[in-house]
């Protein structure tokens, strides 16, 4: 996505605010103008008008008693509206059209009432603008109404010739417009410019403070963050420099570990080869679950070594494997701790399920990490194991009874290093590890629990082509 910075947005908030600005002024300025203009031209219309009815109208009266003089009458205002007027009507008190210079259709802008009535009207009739003036005798008698016709063509070319310059400056005052603003955004922006340009340095390591001097609340501003960066930075390389030490210390402890385990998988290995004397086959199969959890041991601390270097899953080798068999060798090396615990092992795996392409030995990492922590953390009450196949993917859940995690805390239990009981045994790293195993394997694991009801943790496993290597033959 384009960035867009202060500058950008000052400007275009300004130019858009003064162009709306301006054409609201265009507009209200062009039809102010128009509506002055109409009116001057109504009232300097409205002087010839009454010239003529006050020319006429006597005339009229006298002009009516013959024939000749009323022809007369009509050549004189014929005559007489080629100046300003395309057309004059006359009508009497009856309605009736006494003088019409040209004939034809009239408009019926106007009622009777309003032709027999002594009020000056004006009204618009397509293009030409329509005047009726009534003529009052000199004795007070309403004798005849007069009806003008004005064409207003050059009245329409005004009107296009104003417009067109109107918006030739309207356009001027755009460009002007986009100047300023252009002008006074890089002003305003300036120093906000500058400040983000000096802490781009500073980021890279080019500068050590960072200082503005524009006389306004930003110099204040700047003063602040360069001291909280600078903070920042000191916090940092302190950090880096207790991430290396612990780093240190969890090698040298790791590294201390693996010499007495080395030792006592060797004793143990010696005795299971018959070299120490003969041995009974419960004493056998002990030693040999004795071994195989020295050797995770072993495995955990690489693993934790691998943990502080960032280098938790590594290279991995995949193969088919059966996830109910898995879960039942867990289970066998855990059952002692399970019965140790006043718990209830609740089994339910289904039968037949396809294999997983998994690598065996993270996923059985994982199923214990899973399983201890539910052992761990449940006082009494079971533990129930299940798998089974749903919308093509391999799931298993562990389930328990036991003390649950606060509901504002589940977003932060994958993450390293935490713990919410200290008065139990862990780093905190076991389910940080399983959550990178399944992301290792385009797995997923979920977790849902309940404060004081217990925990589900729950491992998908998705089916490929590569996956499906044939059925499980049972639980086993």
């Amino acid at each position: 996505m384009r960035r867009v910075t202060l500058r950008n947005r000052f400007f275009r908030s300004m130019f858009i605010f003064s162009s709306i600005l301006s054409v609201v002024f265009f507009v209200y300025f062009y039809f102010s103008v128009r509506r002055i203009f109409l009116n001057q031209l109504i009232e300097t219309s409205k002087l010839h008008t009454v010239f003529i009815v006050n020319t006429f109208g006597p005339r009229l009266d006298e002009g009516l008693r013959g024939v000749g003089e009323v022809k007369k009458i009509r050549s004189l205002l014929y005559h007489a509206r080629e100046e300003h007027f395309e057309r004059i009507v006359v009508y009497n008190m009856s309605g009736e059209i006494v003088v019409d210079t040209d004939g034809g259709v009239l408009p019926e802008e106007f009622s009777p009432e309003e032709i027999r009535g002594v009020k000056y009207l004006t009204r618009f009739h397509k293009n030409t603008l329509l005047i009726l003036q009534p003529y009052i005798s000199s004795n007070g008698e309403h004798r005849y109404t007069f009806l003008f016709f004005i064409p207003l063509e050059y009245v329409g070319v005004w009107n296009l010739r104003f417009f067109f310059s109107l918006l030739l400056w309207f356009i001027g005052l755009i460009v002007f417009l986009f100047i300023v603003s252009e002008w006074h955004a890089s002003m305003v922006t300036r120093p906000v410019s500058e400040l983000s340009r000096q802490i781009e340095e500073f980021k890279k390591g080019e500068r050590s403070e960072i200082k503005v001097s524009t006389g306004t609340e930003i110099d204040d501003f700047a003063r602040f963050l360069s001291g909280v960066l600078t903070d920042l930075n000191f916090s940092l390389k302190e950090l880096e420099r207790l991430n290396r030490a612990k780093s240190d210390f969890i090698a040298v402890v790791s590294h201390e570990l693996k010499t007495p385990l080395t030792a006592a998988k060797g004793y143990i290995d010696f005795i299971l080869s018959g070299k120490a004397g003969k041995i009974t086959k419960k004493i056998k199969n002990n030693l040999e679950v004795v071994g195989r959890n020295l050797s995770r041991l072993e495995d955990r601390i690489l693993n934790i070594l691998k943990f502080s270097r960032g280098e938790v899953v590594g290279e991995l080798r995949f193969e088919p494997v059966s996830l109910n068999i898995l879960v039942e060798e867990v289970l066998i090396d855990n059952r002692r701790r399970i019965e140790e615990n006043g718990l209830k092992l609740i089994k339910i795996l289904e039968k037949g399920l396809p294999s997983v392409y998994v690598n065996r030995e993270k996923i059985r990492e994982a199923v214990e990490n899973i399983l201890d922590n539910a052992i761990k953390f449940t006082d009494n009450g079971y533990i129930e194991v299940r798998t089974y196949q749903e919308n093509g993917e391999i799931v298993l859940t562990v389930t328990d009874s036991g003390r649950g995690i606060p509901e504002e805390r589940l977003e932060s239990v994958f993450e390293r290093f935490t713990r919410f009981d200290l008065t139990r045994s862990g780093m905190g790293l076991g389910l940080a590890i399983v959550k990178e195993i399944m992301e290792a394997h385009r797995g997923d694991v979920q977790i849902k629990s309940r404060l004081g009801e217990g925990t589900t943790v729950m491992l998908k496993f998705k089916l490929g082509t590569e996956g499906n290597h044939g059925k499980d033959t049972g639980n086993r």
